[in-house]
C-alpha cells in the first residue's frame, strides 16, 4: 500500500503513502541507491548504483537497519526479485547477475564485452544493461540497455538458478535425442503423478514455435516428436510447465 523511493543523490530510501507524504526509511549507509527490489515475504532489498552493494533492508517498517548482503565491485543498474533469487544489472560490465539469499553472486549472462549479440547466457552480449523486471518464477527477464534502448529477453535454460536446479518437482524432462538435430528430434518426460502438462518448444526470443503436448497426462514416462525441417538452424528450448514447476532443456536445430 506504499510507494518506496531511491534517491540517487539524495543517498536515502523514503516510502510515500496513498496521503503524499514522504516517510524515511533509510537516510544513511547508502552510496547512489537506485534499484529496489521486495520478496513476496516483504523483504526489502536495495543496490548502491556505484559501489555494486546490495543491502537488505531489515525491520522495515518499525526499526529499518542495513544489511549488506552482496558485492559486485561494478555499477548496478537495477534490480529484480524472482523465483527466491534476486538479480541485477551490471550497466558497466555488460552483465546481469542472479543473486542468492546468502549473497553468492552468479553472471547469468553477458561475456563482459559490449554488444548486442544473441545467444546462450555465455556468449550473448548487452549494452550496457539496465533496468530489469522478472517472472514471478524468475525463469524469464526482460532487461532494457541504456546504449541502444533496446528490450532483451532471458530465458533461463542452464542448471544455474533454474527450476531444473531445484528439488525434483514430480516432473523430469530429458535431455533431446539426437542433439543437434536435423529433420527429426525425440523429447522424453516422466511423470510421477498423473498432472496437467504443457510441453512446448521455444526460441531464444521466447517466441513459440510448436505445442508437442497439453493436457492431463498419465504418471509415466512419454515422448514426443519434435520436427524440425520448418525450423531455421539455431538453438531452442523445450519448456515442460506442470503445477509443481518448469523443466527445460536445450535443442540446437541443424
Amino acid at each position: 500500500g506504499v510507494l518506496l523511493v531511491a534517491s540517487y543523490d539524495g543517498n536515502w530510501v523514503r516510502s510515500v503513502g496513498s496521503d503524499g507524504v514522504f516517510v524515511d526509511v533509510i537516510d544513511e549507509g547508502l552510496n547512489f541507491p537506485a534499484g529496489i527490489a521486495f520478496s513476496p515475504d516483504g523483504a526489502l532489498y536495495v543496490a548502491d548504483f556505484e559501489l555494486g552493494k546490495i543491502h537488505r533492508i531489515d525491520g522495515y517498517p518499525d526499526a529499518p537497519a542495513l544489511a549488506l548482503i552482496a558485492d559486485l565491485a561494478t555499477d548496478i543498474g537495477f534490480l529484480a526479485f524472482g523465483g527466491g533469487r534476486l538479480f541485477a544489472t551490471g550497466i558497466d560490465d555488460d552483465r546481469v547477475y542472479e543473486v542468492a539469499l546468502d549473497g553468492t553472486v552468479t553472471v547469468l549472462a553477458g561475456t563482459g564485452a559490449r554488444g548486442t549479440t544473441d545467444g546462450p547466457g555465455d556468449e550473448a552480449q548487452f549494452n550496457r544493461p539496465n533496468g530489469i523486471a522478472a517472472t514471478a518464477d524468475g525463469d524469464t527477464l526482460y532487461v532494457s540497455q541504456a546504449g541502444d534502448r533496446a528490450l532483451r529477453r532471458i530465458i533461463q535454460t542452464t542448471t544455474t538458478g533454474t527450476e531444473d536446479a531445484r528439488p525434483d518437482s514430480g516432473a523430469r524432462l530429458l535431455a533431446p535425442t539426437p542433439n543437434p538435430a536435423s529433420g527429426m528430434a525425440h523429447l522424453r518426460f516422466v511423470l510421477d503423478a498423473p498432472t496437467e502438462v504443457t510441453l512446448l518448444l521455444v526460441d531464444l526470443l521466447g517466441r513459440q514455435r510448436q505445442v508437442l503436448a497439453g493436457g492431463v497426462l498419465a504418471a509415466g514416462e512419454h515422448t514426443r516428436r519434435v520436427h524440425t525441417a520448418g525450423l531455421a538452424s539455431g538453438v531452442y528450448v523445450a519448456v515442460l510447465r506442470t503445477r509443481e514447476g518448469v523443466r527445460t532443456q536445450r535443442l540446437t536445430v541443424r
